[in-house]
């Protein structure tokens, strides 16, 4: 697992805007709505990154 997050650093697919986001701890937050809100916003960007992913992937992919 290291390595893949090694690897999304050196290909700068997530930004250290979005690894910030990350590194929050939605148990760190003590107001409900503010844990709502950052779990959402993660969920968002993990999607956005899995599709940024996908794409880097499709297009770098080799016929067998």
């Amino acid at each position: 697992m290291q390595s893949f997050i090694e690897l999304m650093d050196r290909y700068k697919i997530v930004s250290e805007e979005e690894r910030a986001l990350f590194d929050q701890r939605v148990v760190d937050s003590v107001d409900y709505s503010k844990r709502r809100e950052l779990r959402i916003n993660q969920y968002k960007k993990e999607k956005e990154l899995r599709a940024r992913i996908e794409v880097k992937l499709s297009c770098c992919s080799f016929p067998r």
